[in-house]
């Protein structure tokens, strides 16, 4: 089994967290884009490209067979002819022939200049990297104190053999995963590696161990509500809502007991769409339910 995240800074400061799960020996392969599935393939034996744009950028995602081990990679077509690419391209032959001219007539006064505008752009550059540079990690989470509008979190992190425990005030609404937190969730930690202690948790990019909690909580919850279902029965259901509807199809099994009023956004009224949603019943059939 393979998992990897990769995270990708789009032009328009928007940060995206990219996924991949591989199953070695069942070749069953998903690619996630923050936490929603975008590709989802079976029998993964070989080598092979999936294509997927965020935003205007063309990704692509090479799982490349080596003998009996795969390899794994990310990275941005920038050659394929997209609009993007055509704007791209275009700028930089502009860029060239203005340097080029520029340059010609201005050689000297360039020289001088570059070797100021030089020091002065490695000074900016580094001051610029030291409040921008970021890592992510993920870190388990300790509720310390939960109020109506905003919960305290508790985490350690571990940077360049020094661990340090921070506290930290989260507001309810920045908190989107629509599950409960309970002790020991994990969530990515994204932090300054010149400063760590300036850092902040990131609840769109769900780990796939923290995925895995979820489900096996959704499975409880679902099993108890539905006793004569059987374990693989229940755990099928499951995967099918989150394989179609991603960590919204788990919460709505999660919930599924709850009134709308107490849960206004997954609930019984959610659950009971869900199961009957046409999607949902044909692949269901693979789960051999009782009549």
């Amino acid at each position: 089994m393979a998992q990897f995240n990769w995270t990708y800074l789009a032009d328009t400061g928007r940060q995206y967290s990219v996924g991949l799960f591989h199953g070695d020996n069942t070749g069953h392969l998903m690619v996630y884009l923050n936490s929603k599935v975008i590709i989802i393939d079976f029998q993964v034996l070989e080598t092979k490209t999936y294509s997927f744009f965020i935003e205007e950028e063309l990704c692509e995602i090479e799982v490349e067979r080596k003998d009996d081990r795969f390899a794994y990679g990310f990275k941005i077509n920038q050659d394929v002819d997209t609009p993007l690419n055509r704007q791209r391209k275009a700028r930089e032959k502009s860029d060239m022939r203005k340097t080029y001219w520029f340059a010609t007539a201005f050689f000297s006064i360039i020289l001088i200049g570059s070797l100021i505008f030089a020091y002065a752009y490695r000074q900016k550059k580094k001051r610029l990297a030291e409040t921008l540079s970021t890592a992510s990690r993920p870190v388990a989470v300790q509720v310390v104190q939960q109020r109506q509008d905003s919960v305290d979190l508790k985490f350690q992190l571990e940077f360049q053999g020094l661990t340090r425990d921070y506290i930290r005030s989260v507001p309810i609404e920045a908190i989107t995963t629509p599950f409960p937190i309970e002790a020991g969730d994990e969530f990515n930690l994204r932090f300054s590696l010149y400063k760590p202690s300036m850092n902040q948790l990131d609840f769109e990019s769900i780990s796939y161990t923290q995925l895995g909690r979820y489900r096996d909580r959704t499975i409880a919850i679902h099993q108890k509500a539905h006793p004569t279902l059987t374990k693989d029965q229940v755990a099928c259901q499951v995967d099918i809502a989150f394989q179609l509807y991603g960590i919204d199809g788990l919460a709505s099994f999660y919930f599924q007991n709850q009134r709308a009023k107490d849960s206004p956004r997954f609930n019984q009224d959610s659950f009971q769409k869900l199961i009957r949603d046409l999607p949902y019943l044909e692949k269901a059939e693979a789960c051999r339910l009782p009549n």
